[in-house]
Parts: structure tokens; C-alpha cells; sequence
């Protein structure tokens, strides 16, 4: 599928228009998440995957999460990858013989994706820019969605996209991680926003800082991913907690890694597979993955 003929021509919706770096850093008010990820291009891969104990354990999860659903589509299927960064989900999907797609608002990760020989649009993951009803799954993966303040209307959009019976698979950091107490007791992030959401029962998210981004990103709740999920018009299949007893490291120190820290996570990691049978760990985890299906 080459970079031309499928994303600009064959999928791209009527009407539709890449968004621009330009336009991005000048007028969006997410200009620093753009300028981060720009920036981090060149390293991301390899921290996320290797350097990064915390993000090594997440890509693996998520890798399970993925081949759970490969399994039901056939080889060949288009594959949209939204908030697809430099392409590491796209590059594994495509290994397994899937015909990928990705889209991010990162145009130097957009041109390192390509670089690859991957296809990619610089593009807004809440409006992607596909015709209806193209695609068999689509993946937005690594806390996209932790970057978008409108669920729901990224959901709707990616339900439009989808062929009915077609999957989307996405991870999010969850509002009631025991994570995000550290946060609240220790350092930069407010209590309030995290005692207003345990006093709701954590039914309701909120903004958090991010130290990596230097900058805020929507931490969001189960519930509300649950409710935003079947009101666009998806089944739930599956969720599965993600960090649940690694999460007695703060993140902010695991993912920096050691040779100490990187020990006792992995120590820790080795009970992550009975987390998701135990009630609390969908409370306390830090994230969480989640397999839709449009109905």
C-alpha cells in the first residue's frame, strides 16, 4: 500500500485536509504537546521500549492486548493508527500483515514514520481524516487518548471510520491510580482535583500535569470511558488494568529506570498477571487498555 495512492487518495474522506506543523505550533492551543513529541522523535522508540522499565512493561501489555484481537481479522485488513507517533505501533502491525495507516499532529514524528516506509498523515486523531466505514481496527495506543478532552467526540469519529463489527483497541491512564495519589501527596499535582474525584467514587476525571511533556494532559475514569464508549455506539469486550502492583513504584521514578529500580519493578512484574482478576487492581492500576467493537 503505498504512502500516495492509500492515505491521499483511496482513504482520505472528501473535503478533508492534513493539518499543517505550522498551523499547528501557531494557532492550536496545544502547541506544546506538538513541540514535545516534534522534538522527541528521534529518541522515542527506544526510551519507551528500551531505557524506560515502566514503558517496557506497557508496550508488552499492550502487545498481548493487540494479538487477543488480531486473531479475528484477517491478514491484509486496513488498520488505522491514531496518535500513531513515529510508527512503532504501526510497524508492528504491518510485521503481522496488516495494511496500516497512521495519523498524528507531530509532523517530524509523522516524517520519521515515513522514513520507515510507513504510511502517515499529519492530522487531528479526534476528526480522523478516512471516509466511512474503511477500516477493520483501529489502535490508538501509548495514553493518546489521555491527550484528548473530547472523548467523545473522538469516539464517534472513529465509530464513523470503522466497518460494523470492526475493533478499536486504546489505552488510558486511569483518574483513580495509585499513581496519581503520589502525585497529589508528593509532588506537583493538586490534591483537590484528585479528593473531588475519589468523592465522587471516581466517576469523573480530571486534568493532570505531566512532568515528561511540561504539560497537562485528561486523566480519565473507567466509568466515563465506559459510558463515553457505549453512547458512541461500541460493546465493550474487554479491559484489562495495566501497572497494577508495579504501581507501588511511582511512576515518575520506573520510568527512569536503574539497575535497583529496574530489579524490584521486574519483581514486581511478575504478579501483574493475576492483577486483572482481583477487583482492586482496576482501581488502582495506573492504566488501563480497553477492547471496543462497533455495533
Amino acid at each position: 500500500m503505498s504512502q500516495e495512492s492509500s492515505s491521499k487518495n483511496i482513504l482520505v474522506r472528501k473535503g478533508g485536509a492534513e493539518v499543517s506543523g505550522k498551523d499547528i505550533r501557531g494557532k492550536s492551543p496545544i502547541s506544546r504537546l506538538v513541540e514535545f513529541y516534534d522534538s522527541f522523535a528521534q529518541l522515542y522508540d527506544r526510551f519507551f521500549t528500551e531505557y524506560s522499565p515502566f514503558y517496557r512493561e506497557h508496550y508488552l501489555s499492550l502487545k498481548s492486548v493487540i494479538d487477543s484481537v488480531l486473531r479475528y481479522i484477517p491478514r491484509g485488513s486496513l488498520v488505522a493508527d491514531l496518535g500513531c507517533g513515529t510508527g512503532f505501533w504501526s510497524s508492528y502491525l504491518e510485521s503481522k500483515g496488516y495494511s496500516v495507516v497512521g495519523v498524528d499532529l507531530s509532523s517530524r514524528s509523522v516524517y520519521v514514520l515515513r522514513s520507515r516506509g510507513l504510511d502517515g498523515l499529519v492530522s487531528d486523531a479526534r476528526l480522523a481524516p478516512f471516509r466511512r466505514h474503511v477500516f477493520d481496527l483501529v489502535v490508538s495506543l501509548g495514553s493518546v487518548i489521555n491527550h484528548i478532552e473530547e472523548l467523545g467526540l473522538f469516539l464517534k469519529s472513529v465509530n464513523r471510520i470503522l466497518k460494523k463489527g470492526g475493533y478499536l483497541i486504546f489505552d488510558f491512564d486511569n483518574a483513580s491510580s495509585l499513581d496519581n495519589l503520589y502525585e497529589s501527596l508528593a509532588f506537583n499535582n493538586s490534591s483537590r482535583e484528585y479528593l473531588l474525584s475519589l468523592i465522587s467514587g471516581f466517576r469523573k476525571g480530571y486534568r493532570f500535569y505531566w512532568d515528561l511533556g511540561g504539560y497537562y494532559i485528561r486523566v480519565y475514569s473507567l466509568q466515563e470511558v465506559l459510558r463515553e464508549s457505549r453512547e458512541s455506539g461500541f460493546k465493550v469486550i474487554n479491559i484489562k488494568p495495566i501497572h497494577t502492583f508495579t504501581a507501588f513504584i511511582p511512576s515518575r521514578i520506573s520510568e527512569r529506570g536503574g539497575k535497583i529500580v529496574t530489579k524490584v519493578f521486574d519483581a514486581l512484574h511478575r504478579l501483574e498477571n493475576i492483577g486483572s482478576i482481583l477487583p482492586f487492581s482496576y482501581v488502582l492500576s495506573v492504566s488501563t487498555a480497553i477492547i471496543l467493537r462497533k455495533i
